[in-house]
């Protein structure tokens, strides 16, 4: 008796969830964000990033945690 073949597809990752977006700054030029999200392996995250309104440059130093 053989058992029968099992085609299985690859797994498929699944796409960024994005929950809430909180904005921390906004001072005309550019703005900071907090965004809460699922990622693609089910793992909850908190990710800020810095959004220009226009061209230049900015340095943001961080603290411990």
């Amino acid at each position: 008796m053989s058992l029968p073949t099992v085609t299985r597809q690859p797994a498929v990752p699944q796409p960024w969830q994005h929950h809430d977006r909180t904005t921390l700054l906004d001072t005309g030029s550019y703005l900071i964000h907090r965004d809460t999200v699922t990622q693609p392996d089910g793992t909850a995250g908190i990710f800020e990033y810095h959004q220009a309104r226009t061209d230049g440059a900015l340095t943001i130093a961080l603290g411990p945690v």
